[in-house]
């Protein structure tokens, strides 16, 4: 799976935050730079490979902090 980090350039890895959003079926995963946090999509993996894939992003992209939240729709209930 390729994921592409749309963040600046010039900020060294140390500097991400990957935000997971738990789902039953998948997780949407996004990245936001430590200061300007404002996630952008990563892109989306299967539950059933995601502590592998996660460990994978991880070690790849060097992220500093990890994030964990429930997806809700606009209604405010579990997705």
């Amino acid at each position: 799976m390729k994921f592409n980090r749309p963040m600046a350039a010039q900020s060294t890895p140390e500097d991400y935050i990957l935000a997971i959003d738990y789902g039953e079926a998948r997780l949407g995963l996004a990245v936001a730079h430590e200061k300007a946090k404002l996630p952008q999509p990563l892109g989306v993996i299967p539950r059933e490979n995601a502590v592998q894939a996660l460990k994978k992003i991880v070690e790849k992209e060097k992220i500093k902090t990890m994030v964990l939240g429930l997806p809700r729709n606009l209604s405010g209930e579990e997705t």
